[in-house]
This record gives structure tokens, sequence and C-alpha cells, in this order.
């Protein structure tokens, strides 16, 4: 059986290459405008030290694999199709794993299936690293407005997460492509845990 739609849409594919053009992501958005040329679909593109890698409806995964290789100067590295485990107990483990690789698009996602089953302190999750992801995407005052939030629902929630620690993994982030951000969930994760 293959992966099921998410949404009424088609699977998302996740292609990674390898980032031999030592890419960062302030270059995200001309990778993007490059990668766009090339496909019919809207897609993301994420660029961290190691790789870069694209999100893609599966209905395009053979046309999205090419493009990346031939755009990153890269081997393919991996692809996968679908969303990331929904399993309960598993779901601070995946998305802990995602944030320690600098997954943070696939972290975001995780924190969505958290949201849906524990309310504000899951959103704040998906959040914090959609605003690590949008920083990968070359878009750090998108990312600080995100962390802002977060930061403001943590408030609300009684929860923690330090404003000023997630603006400095922004930027660390938009300057490199990758940053330690489990000291700064960390505490986030555990509160959510206890509530799955």
């Amino acid at each position: 059986m293959g992966p099921v739609a998410h949404h009424g849409h088609p699977p998302v594919a996740i292609v990674y290459a390898g980032n031999r053009l030592g890419a960062l992501p302030p270059q995200a958005p001309h990778l993007r405008r490059m990668l766009r040329e090339r496909l019919r679909r809207p897609l993301n593109v994420h660029v961290s030290a190691r790789w870069i890698s694209l999100k893609a409806f599966s209905t395009g995964l053979a046309e999205a694999k090419k493009a990346l290789v031939e755009v990153a100067g890269g081997e393919l590295l991996h692809y996968r199709l679908g969303e990331p485990p929904s399993c309960e107990p598993r779901l601070p483990e995946a998305y802990m794993g995602y944030v320690a690789a600098n997954m943070f698009w696939e972290a975001h996602t995780v924190g969505e299936a958290m949201w849906r089953r524990v309310g504000l302190p899951g959103r704040i999750l998906a959040v914090a690293a959609g605003a690590l992801a949008r920083a990968q995407e070359g878009a750090p005052e998108a990312a600080v407005a995100m962390v802002r939030k977060a930061a403001a629902w943590a408030t609300e929630a009684r929860v923690a997460l330090d404003a000023e620690q997630g603006e400095s993994l922004v930027e660390e982030v938009y300057a490199r492509g990758w940053a330690d951000a489990r000291p700064w969930l960390l505490p986030l994760v555990e509160a959510v845990r206890a509530l799955l």
C-alpha cells in the first residue's frame, strides 16, 4: 500500500541531494527560482551544510529528482514519500530526531501532528520548527516573526520557550544552514510528551 494523500493532495515527496555547491540558506531563493523553472508545481527548498532538499508533490517525483541533482550539482542522497510518523508515543522522539538532523520542515510536520493531539503546546512546537525551516528557505525575517509568535503563545500556555534564543538560532541557521536547536526546544517537547 502506497502513502496516503494528505488533506486531499497527492503525497509529498522530499528529495535530498548533497550540497556540493557549498550553498547556504541565503542562496535558497535563487535555487528555488532555478528549480521552479524546471518544475511545474510549487515547491520549497531547504539548504543545510550537508544537503539541499526539495519538497514537491509525489506526482512529479522523477522530474523533481532530476532537477535537484542538476541544480545542486551533487548526487541524489535519498528521498521519501508521505508524512512523518504519526504514532503518538513516537511523536516527541521523531520531532527531536528531525531537529537534531536539522530537518526542520519534517520536524514542523511532526509538530502539526502533536498540535492536533494536544492543542497549543503542540502548535508552538510546529511553529518553532517552521521558523527554523523558513530560515533554511532563505527567509530570516519571516522566521523571526514566527519565533516571536511561538514565544508569545508559550507565555500564554505557561511553557518555556525563550524568544531571544530562538532568534539567535534563526540567525545561525540562516548563516550556515544548521544549528543545534535541541536545548531550546527540549523543555517544550517534554511538556508536550506529558500531554500525549
